[in-house]
């Protein structure tokens, strides 16, 4: 005689969610001189933290060959305006690439690169005689 034992088991499912990680938009770097520049991007709604490194073309972000890394934060969640970021330290008539990536629960994928040159540092001119 074979017995045969069914237990049965009561499984419970729990649905995980992520909050919204969207990546920024509209990355522009404006007012380029020879050491700074400013950086603009649209956010994500409900995103207010990101990662920014600049570096030489051809960096890698997220490996510390960089030249700029700052974590930028907004006081209040951002509302479909602007982010900026003033670029300090430049080099004169360098290339340089900037990444952004937006900070959640979860990793994000670096959004870039986006490439811009600094001008070329003007001498005064001596003063004609």
């Amino acid at each position: 005689m074979v017995v045969m034992l069914i237990f049965a088991t009561t499984m419970a499912f729990s649905q995980v969610s992520f909050d919204e990680c969207d990546s920024p938009e509209n990355i522009e770097v404006t007012n380029i001189s020879y050491s700074t520049a400013l950086l603009n991007w649209l956010p994500a709604p409900e995103t207010s933290v990101w990662y920014v490194e600049v570096g030489p073309v051809g960096f890698n972000p997220g490996q510390g060959d960089y030249l700029i890394k700052e974590e930028v934060i907004l006081t209040l969640p951002a509302i479909s305006s602007f982010c900026t970021l003033n670029l300090k330290g430049l080099e004169p008539m360098t290339q340089y690439e900037v990444y952004i990536r937006t900070v959640c629960e979860y990793e994000v994928e670096w959004v870039g690169p986006v490439t811009f040159m600094t001008r070329p540092k003007v001498k005064k001119s001596e003063s004609v005689r």
